[in-house]
């Protein structure tokens, strides 16, 4: 039995011509530790699945699904206050806003840890130090006195890791978290998110748009277009034998996909279209 097991999933909303399904018949499983990409550009519908599954939609829309399970736990009738941080973190994808300004980041992990664990002062104060050890920052003690705005954009992407590890969920979901860092700085992510599902064996949804973070990091993935898969498997399949035009389109329009002479192709509907002719 898949570890998270997503049926027939649908977002909906009402609009003045009548009910929209913005996300429109989803569905995947994802074993145990793996790491499952959801890639497509935006608006496709990546993000609101995956909001799905820990009730954090706008106000005015509604799920619909034939099953969303998680391990033992339906998330489609368990109170979101026994998913959220129990079942499920989220990393998000610009730290800057994800954190507090006026908090430090002492109080603003302790907050979390006295919320979802049962720790004394002292054993929070000495798992705080160890939660920012174990995502790769140095002088923790300098980090915890830091605010938000003293660190560098790659110190607090680490430090939202830390806080969606302290809550002891074994399931992440990534919302683009590389997307406002350097290359650099993105790589180390990268290899600290695949190091710490191979060492507390997460699993991980990893929302982007971007390939080639994709093919380095995830084991699965699904392509999404106007909120639909139009394409899923191994990454090494999905990426390396497209068989939907739409995945070799978003493939034909990285950079590096045009010559010295022509432009950047762009996702369109004629090169959805022309992709299809050629396949």
């Amino acid at each position: 039995m898949a570890y998270l097991d997503i049926q027939n999933l649908s977002v909906t909303t009402v609009s003045p011509k009548g009910m929209v399904k913005l996300v429109n018949g989803v569905s995947f499983t994802v074993d145990r530790g793996e790491i499952m990409g959801i890639v497509g550009e935006s608006g496709s519908g990546k993000t609101l699945t995956c909001s799905a599954m820990l009730s954090l939609l706008p106000n005015g829309m509604s799920v619909l699904a034939d099953k969303m399970t998680l391990a033992d736990a339906d998330l489609l009738t368990t109170p979101p206050s026994q998913v959220r941080g129990k079942l499920i973190s989220m990393i998000f994808q610009d730290p800057a806003a994800a954190l507090n300004p006026v908090f430090s980041i002492h109080s603003q992990l302790n907050a979390v840890l006295r919320r979802h664990t049962k720790l004394d002062s002292t054993q929070r104060k000495d798992a705080l130090h160890q939660l920012l050890s174990d995502v790769g920052l140095p002088d923790t003690q300098r980090v915890a006195r830091s605010y938000p705005h003293e660190l560098s954009g790659g110190m607090q992407q680490r430090v939202l890791i830390a806080m969606a590890l302290s809550t002891g969920a074994q399931t992440l979901i990534a919302d683009e978290p590389t997307t406002a860092l350097d290359v650099t700085v993105q790589a180390q992510i990268l290899e600290l998110l695949k190091t710490l599902r191979t060492r507390l064996e997460l699993t991980i949804l990893f929302i982007s748009h971007d390939l080639a973070v994709v093919s380095q990091v995830c084991d699965k993935v699904a392509v999404m277009r106007q909120g639909q898969i139009v394409e899923q498997g191994l990454v090494s399949t999905v990426l390396g034998q497209p068989q939907h035009a739409y995945t070799r389109a978003l493939l034909a329009s990285r950079l590096g996909g045009a010559s010295k002479r022509g432009s950047l192709p762009t996702v369109t509907a004629s090169l959805v279209e022309g992709a299809k002719t050629d396949g």
